[in-house]
């Protein structure tokens, strides 16, 4: 793909930072390191699509980034509505328990929470830099204040 593609489509820059939570990185610090190729891209060739894109690249980070206390009154408006269930893995209730335990206790990997049978999907990200709560339908990234 053209520098000048992932300019207009910043979708694929979303798709990445998903992906990079996947591999064990931050979504955080995949932002900052293609900044950083792109901004030096641009001082060794003085390419102008190279600074553009690394502007876009924040750009499209910052709108999908949003901040999220660890309390149930925020996970449930960051999960949404959510089907009921008899199976105690699908419950919302059990869910942002879950997600509680795991972010306020610093347990350290990846799990992938699902609504229901055929529903969105959510990843919980949860690193030495932080904790993170991707929801990849709607291609937006929580990350956990303090």
């Amino acid at each position: 793909m053209k520098i000048e593609d992932a300019i207009q489509k910043p979708e694929v820059i979303k798709l990445a930072a998903e992906a990079y939570g996947i591999t064990g990185g931050s979504p955080y610090e995949l932002i900052q390191e293609t900044i950083e190729w792109l901004t030096d891209c641009y001082q060794k060739t003085g390419d102008v699509m190279c600074a553009k894109a690394a502007c876009q690249t924040a750009k499209a980070y910052s709108e999908m980034e949003h901040r999220l206390k660890p309390n149930a009154s925020q996970m449930g408006e960051a999960l949404g509505r959510w089907p009921r269930s008899a199976v105690k893995e699908e419950n919302i209730r059990w869910v942002i328990q879950d997600i509680l335990y795991r972010v306020n206790y610093g347990i350290h990997g990846c799990k992938f929470y699902r609504k229901g049978r055929n529903g969105a999907v959510f990843e919980l990200l949860v690193l030495k830099e932080g904790a993170w709560l991707l929801d990849l339908e709607r291609k937006r990234i929580y990350r956990f204040e303090g």
